[in-house]
């Protein structure tokens, strides 16, 4: 017959084998371990998971026992089981809460695998949640704690990796209030936490006013949103730092960057009332730079990119005209990028895309697109510098030429 497991929700003590059942809050577990005899200690989580292990030496001195002690996070009521031990105890701090600060309207404090609940307070169509690292275990080296989104379409995970911080920009919509609306007519959301054992960390809901300016270059790593109120501009994307994959997504921007092989997206910004957020993801280096749109390459017959870029925003100053847009002679095949084309007041054009992979196919017969005066073009690469717009003036039709040849006899 199995014994009962012993409850404590402070402190409790023994020796040898034992089952446990904590009821207390969540908190950081104090585990102190005496081997008078060498005996190893073996500590086991509710899953099975190893907390804590020692074995003891074989030799040891009569009388002065060896001693162990151990940190152990506690996310909250849970199972322990004490497998191999001599003398023990385990004492529990509880976890403090935060004051909500900066702005925001939520803020959590966790230990491990947990599912947070977010209940939206006030009529924002967005908010900026925040995840920290406040405690990493001594010697914990893997880099693979999750953190993910529920409540939207298709769901999202962010990886930390080895940043302390990172922000996500999360949209509210009806999706939210179908999976998570609740009596009190608020709308929810959750978090979840995943493989962060022995991990303290704190979610925060912040006002969008909380993202990082971006006035003309920006520089950070990871996870990050940033806010543009300037005037319209082109923006670009670079990688630096360690390798990684760094993308930044947001109203009407799709820019990637990869590590062998840095590139630049071309992007226009700032050309709507509100400010323009921007979500930049990866786990590494990375600088959004401004560039005003009268600072912009211009060409009138033919432009390309240059190695070790992969987009631009280029603007055409020749006369009305038809541009091919294809690979350089030089780019690799199977590359994608796209051109999107905007009128000098950057109002986009009714046919505003040319896409192509730069494949054998959109060699011989590259996408066209009309060109006009003043016109801006957006290249917009994905995984290829090798990019180029040939602009062929529009010769007038026939009947237009016999119009004018009446009117020149007049």
């Amino acid at each position: 017959m199995t014994a009962e497991p012993r409850s404590f929700t402070v402190a409790v003590e023994g020796s040898g084998p034992a089952e446990l059942d904590y009821r207390g809050p969540q908190g950081w577990a104090t585990v102190v371990h005496r081997a008078y005899e060498g005996q190893p200690f073996c500590l086991r989580g509710p899953d099975g998971g190893l907390l804590g292990y020692e074995v003891g030496p074989r030799e040891h001195d009569m009388g002065r026992p060896r001693v162990w002690e151990y940190r152990v996070g506690l996310s909250g009521p849970q199972r322990l089981r004490i497998e191999s031990a001599e003398q023990w105890s385990i004492s529990v701090t509880p976890l403090e809460q935060d004051e909500v600060e900066d702005g925001g309207y939520f803020s959590y404090r966790g230990i491990g695998c947990q599912l947070v609940e977010i209940v939206r307070t006030d009529s924002e169509p967005a908010a900026i949640v925040e995840f920290t690292k406040v405690v990493r275990p001594a010697g914990y080296t893997s880099q693979r704690l999750h953190v993910f989104l529920a409540g939207r379409p298709g769901v999202e995970r962010w990886e930390p990796c080895d940043t302390d911080r990172v922000r996500f920009l999360h949209r509210w919509n009806s999706l939210d209030a179908a999976r998570g609306g609740r009596s009190d007519g608020g709308v929810a959301t959750h978090v979840e936490v995943r493989e962060a054992d022995n991990h303290e960390w704190r979610l925060r809901v912040l006002p969008l006013s909380a993202a990082e300016p971006l006035e003309t270059v920006v520089t950070g790593s990871g996870t990050e949103v940033i806010a543009y109120e300037g005037h319209p501009g082109a923006l670009t994307l670079r990688q630096t730092g360690r390798p990684g994959l760094v993308q930044v997504t947001g109203f009407d921007v799709s820019l990637l960057s990869y590590a062998d092989r840095p590139l630049t997206g071309g992007v226009i910004v700032g050309n709507a009332t509100a400010p323009t957020l921007l979500q930049v993801k990866g786990d590494g280096g990375w600088e959004l730079r401004v560039t005003p749109l009268d600072e912009v390459r211009a060409f009138d017959r033919q432009i390309g990119g240059t190695r070790g870029t992969s987009g631009e925003v280029v603007r055409y100053t020749g006369p009305p005209a038809t541009a091919v847009v294809g690979p350089r002679p030089w780019s690799p095949s199977f590359r994608v990028f796209g051109v999107r084309i905007f009128t000098a007041d950057l109002i986009p054009e009714e046919r505003e895309w040319a896409f192509t992979d730069a494949g054998p196919l959109a060699r011989f017969r590259p996408p066209k697109l009309d060109l006009r005066p003043g016109m801006l073009a957006a290249v917009q690469s994905y995984s290829a510098p090798g990019w180029q717009i040939r602009a062929k003036p529009k010769k007038p039709s026939p009947w237009a030429r016999w119009t004018a040849r009446r009117r020149g006899k007049r």
